[in-house]
């Protein structure tokens, strides 16, 4: 799901390895139906929290289902934990979920991405921030 749904998405075999590290968290939406709608990855160390994936299978997209897994890791974040995440700045969809739930951009890491396509440039990412409180 993660290939079709991201350019840069890992292969299965690593998504599989991060979710088996200790401080890792792997959270999955799973309709009724049982098909996979999405997930997200995210490294926790204390407060710091690291968002490595979330993805909403695109025949699931524009449902809210991203906003309830986003939703998920802030509620089960420790009190005044920091999430951090990186985002492809021509991804405006994810870039407008981010900041509706709370985040800001904190950086831009110049050239990070491969082109999404043969023949474009490497793209920038933004680095995005959610500071909880307590």
């Amino acid at each position: 799901m993660a290939a079709e749904a991201l350019p840069e998405a890992w292969p299965l075999p690593v998504v599989e390895g991060a979710f088996a590290l200790e401080h890792h968290r792997m959270v999955v939406a799973q309709p009724a139906d049982a098909t996979l709608a999405g997930y997200y990855l995210a490294s926790v160390v204390q407060t710091e929290i690291e968002l490595l994936q979330l993805v909403v299978a695109p025949a699931c997209r524009r449902q809210g289902i991203g906003g309830k897994l986003l939703e998920h890791l802030i509620r089960h974040a420790p009190a005044g934990a920091h999430i951090t995440l990186e985002v492809r700045a021509s991804n405006h969809a994810a870039i407008a979920l981010y900041q509706h739930h709370g985040f800001r951009q904190i950086a831009t890491r110049v050239a990070y991405y491969r082109p999404a396509k043969p023949g474009l440039p490497r793209e920038d990412a933004l680095v995005m921030q959610y500071r909880g409180h307590g």
